[in-house]
């Protein structure tokens, strides 16, 4: 072994040794603490409960231990124990948990305080003696969050492999240079720092790694001299752009100070100084970008941007501060895919540029405007236009006008400071995009930059730089799997393509209602549950022609008048995208303008895709089909008074409510009551108003009532909210009004992955799905709705406040409107219950509905079955702090019950064979 070798694993084995001795007692002793917060976080726990709790001893009886089936089944908040000198309970702020083993409990009794573990708890006991001289034994226990200590264990092996390569390399790089002469080349250096750049060190023909070493600094002198240089010429521009503002504010401060002058002269002269200020704090704040773009502190940290938002948001920063300019953006054949309007990039740097270019455009048009266009024709690239009608750029100075300070001459009259363009150059060469530059009395100044797409894999043909060489016996290995995919796709049903677009045609249109009901304003839960059902109902009736087991809701809805469709030949893509299309204008009517685009261009796409794969004839009769089936469904949604028109009318603030203790009051911002009658609205499956919700627990304010215990569980468990339960709160809230969609269009989401998820599933069982999900959605909130404001039950909010604590908030804003019951449990286990029939209930499922979010914890999380999601999202509205566990249980029951009612719907002809 070389000795440099050899010097090198000594060093590396001391070193790491004693490096990962020293994370081990880290993690160790961070363990520790772990377990020592958790003891006194429990000890707090129990001594706060036993002082609310005995403060009424005399009104605590034997508790006897409660197991409801229907009951949630929460393992992770622990739970709060009190026991008399007998060993019987008499408080437990969870009535269905086990009882303390007799064994624990003496061991308190006698030794006063007692710490011990009841897997998977830990748990913490003493001895509580009342004023009446009573001895009760109070005991503590929860699950440790041991996700900080995985975190800390990640860091430290991130951290430990991080060491070793550096160590390695320091080890390598000491061993070599102790073993190797530098004498000479310290000697050279000498000669030439600092006083001549322009000398090299000599090089020798032996190419070892000395030789490498000296060519190596040898380009570090040539990239330091032409920093220099580059320097001097920066300095140089500087103090001309910032010399001659400051001459001028010099000039015109003698000129006010050689006599006495009128206030208007004075006046004209502050003015004068405060326009070359602002133009001398717009040069130093350019110079500033420019520094910061060309500085390589940090690398350039790219992410996904998406391209019109961020170009609507420049214009904004851009008319704040200028007021006057005119700026236009133009969308040029707009995606039907929303992924296609993201990018790669840095999204700071980026907005930078463009906001100069459209400063820039608009400085040097007559008029101070400019037009933008986004550009998506092309398949490879996107580009980005800003076009002005300014002076014409001769064609010299086109390539000069990127150059810091450069200033055209025929556009010298108009203030600048010659550092815009060079700011966008440098941050379009950061991120390696192509830029133009046209100028013609035509077409005006434009500037052009092209963003390059998501490169996919292509087949470039032969390539004349290698042949490829392939043994016989893979080139027949290929050829009989050759046949055997044509035979196998042989035997397939005709009409697999034709319903592979069918499901594509629904996927892409479920998620532009996605978009609208998320950007929509007046779609809340109960208005989106509404749509949705109406949505899914016009689908159904749409595959009637095609499907000839599915049977028409024209007879089980009197009201519904629904056409029939004569001709013999039938394209059910062609009539969905038009009844789907139909549906944007008659249930979103107040949509954003580029929604509207986005849905128009949506419909065109389709339609001219399947006139071109079909008979133009049928098409366009399917389409006119579609579109009556729309407005038959939105007539027979218009007969419901309650329901129609809704989205325009969300708060009611003449809804009046008394004043009394235990009443719901209004919280937060304030906001009237959200859609009070909603209880009223149309259900569509009748025998879903036979269900009837259990009354909800007595109120009451003493401390040993059960309203009481279930208030003071929410407010336990807002004092020690794990980083895991806030994510559970926040993945399932969808109370970001505009940020997301609501809580009932998430089952939607839901609904639409497990169909992605499920590729050999047929179009009408999709179809009957979105149906079945959109009654059940559409009859919970009704029925959850009524319940809501026929019992009134105050938030935990309002009650926490006034009977527990003083100022106490909930994690995220109260919603507005009555506690009892939870309206994200019912609309949960409502669709639960009808994707555990359709797909079965041991389905692992990751939920991406609000990934890339960036407003709020937002993650994916994976589930084992369709009942457990609705489990932990009923569960969320106990960590969110806005519902009682009361609410949270009757919500998961009553939905559960709805999907039952939806179930038994006869929808097939021949159920046996269809129904899944």
């Amino acid at each position: 072994m070389k000795i440099r070798n050899k010097l090198s694993l000594q060093f590396i084995i001391i070193t790491v040794g004693i490096y990962s001795l020293s994370m081990l007692f880290v993690y160790d002793q961070f363990k520790n603490h772990l377990e020592a917060e958790l003891f006194n976080n429990l000890e707090s726990r129990a001594r706060m409960t036993a002082e609310m709790i005995l403060l009424h001893e005399d009104d605590l009886k034997p508790a006897p231990e409660l197991k409801d089936p229907e009951s949630i089944q929460i393992n992770d908040i622990g739970n709060t124990s009190i026991y008399n000198k007998t060993l019987t309970r008499v408080y437990s702020l969870i009535a269905s948990a086990p009882l303390t083993p007799i064994p624990a409990l003496r061991s308190i009794k006698q030794a006063g305080e007692f710490k011990f573990v009841l897997d998977p708890y830990k748990a913490f006991g003493y001895v509580y003696t009342t004023r009446k001289n009573n001895e009760y034994i109070v005991v503590a226990e929860d699950t440790p969050d041991y996700s900080k200590l995985v975190q800390l264990k990640n860091i430290l092996f991130i951290s430990t492999l991080f060491t070793t390569l550096i160590v390695a390399f320091g080890g390598w790089f000491f061993a070599g240079q102790s073993l190797r002469p530098v004498n000479r080349i310290m000697h050279e250096v000498t000669d030439i720092l600092p006083n001549d750049l322009s000398k090299r060190l000599k090089t020798d023909e032996n190419h070892d790694e000395l030789s490498q070493l000296i060519i190596t600094f040898n380009l570090l002198l040539d990239r330091i001299e032409n920093a220099f240089k580059t320097e001097k010429g920066f300095i140089s521009n500087v103090s001309h752009e910032l010399k001659n503002p400051l001459a001028a504010i010099r000039t015109q401060i003698q000129y006010a100070e050689n006599k006495e002058r009128s206030t208007s002269e004075y006046r004209q002269i502050l003015s004068s100084l405060q326009e070359d200020i602002n133009g001398m704090s717009n040069t130093i704040e350019k110079l500033l970008q420019l520094a910061r773009v060309h500085s390589n502190i940090t690398p350039l940290h790219l992410t996904s941007i998406r391209i019109d938002e961020m170009v609507y948001q420049a214009r904004e920063s851009i008319l704040q501060a200028n007021s006057f300019y005119k700026i236009k953006i133009e969308l040029k054949d707009l995606p039907i895919d929303e992924e296609e309007l993201f990018i790669e990039g840095n999204e700071s740097l980026l907005k930078l540029a463009i906001m100069n270019l459209m400063e820039n455009g608009c400085k040097f048009s007559p008029d101070q405007s400019c037009i933008t266009t986004l550009d998506f024709s092309s398949d490879r690239s996107l580009k980005l236009e800003v076009k002005n009608r300014g002076k014409i750029i001769p064609a010299d100075d086109r390539d000069k006008i990127f150059n810091p300070f450069y200033r055209s001459p025929n556009n010298s009259t108009v203030k600048g400071s010659g550092i815009g363009l060079s700011l966008v150059k440098s941050i379009t060469d950061l991120h390696k995009l192509d830029i133009e530059v046209s100028s013609n009395e035509e077409d005006g100044t434009l500037f052009i930059l092209h963003f390059k797409k998501v490169d996919l894999p292509i087949y470039e043909g032969d390539q004349p730089t290698a042949k490829a060489h392939i043994p016989i016996v893979s080139i027949f290995l290929l050829f009989l799997l050759s046949i055997l995919m044509l035979t196998s796709c042989s035997k397939q049903k005709t009409g697999t393509t034709e319903e592979n677009n069918i499901k594509v045609v629904i996927d892409n249109w479920y998620r532009q209602y996605l978009d609208l009901n998320q950007k929509t304003d007046g779609y809340r839960p109960p208005v989106s549950a509404r749509t949705f059902a109406y949505i899914g109902l016009g689908g159904w009736e749409a595959a009637i022609p095609k499907y000839n087991q599915a049977i028409s809701f024209r007879n089980q809805f009197s009201e519904l008048s629904v056409p029939i469709y004569t001709n013999a030949s039938y394209d059910l893509s062609a009539s969905l995208n038009a009844m789907y299309y139909a549906f944007v204008t008659l249930f979103y009517p107040h949509c954003n303008m580029v929604l509207k685009e986005v849905t128009k261009k949506n419909y065109e796409t389709i339609l001219n895709n399947e006139l071109k794969l079909k008979d133009s004839t049928t098409v366009m009769s399917s389409d006119r089909f579609g579109r009556s089936i729309a407005n038959a469904i939105y007539d027979f949604a218009s007969l419901d008074t309650i329901g129609h028109l809704a989205y325009l009318y969300n708060y009611d603030q003449s809804y009046k409510i008394a004043d009394k203790p235990g009443i719901w009051k209004q919280t937060g911002l304030q906001m009237p009551a959200l859609l009070p009658h909603w209880g009223k609205s149309r259900t569509f499956i009748p025998s879903v108003l036979n269900i009837k919700a259990k009354p909800p627990l007595p109120y009451s304010e003493s401390q040993n009532s059960e309203f009481f215990t279930q208030a003071w569980e929410i407010f336990t468990i807002s004092k020690a909210l794990s980083p895991e339960k806030k994510w559970i709160a926040e993945f399932w809230s969808d109370d970001f009004h505009g940020v997301t969609f609501c809580s009932a269009s998430r089952w939607i989401s839901i609904a639409l992955q497990a169909i992605k998820n499920t590729p050999d599933m047929d179009p009408l069982t999709v179809l009957e799905l979105y149906v079945k999900s959109g009654f059940v959605l559409n009859d919970a909130a009704v029925l959850a709705w009524g319940v809501k404001y026929n019992y009134l039950i105050e938030r935990p909010e309002t009650y926490i406040d006034r009977i527990i604590q003083p100022n106490w908030k909930p994690l995220h804003e109260t919603p507005s409107f009555p506690a009892y019951l939870s309206g994200h449990s019912i609309f949960g286990a409502a669709v639960a219950g009808v994707l555990i029939h359709t797909f079965g209930n041991h389905v692992k499922f990751t939920d991406i509905s609000h990934e890339h979010r960036k407003e709020f914890m937002s993650e994916p999380r994976t589930f084992k079955s369709f009942s457990d999601m609705a489990t932990e999202n009923s569960l969320s509205r106990m960590y969110l702090g806005v519902h009682y566990r009361a609410d949270c249980e009757e919500g998961l029951r009553l939905g559960y019950l709805i999907s039952d009612e939806v179930l038994k719907l006869k929808m097939r002809k021949d159920e046996s064979v269809f129904n899944r």
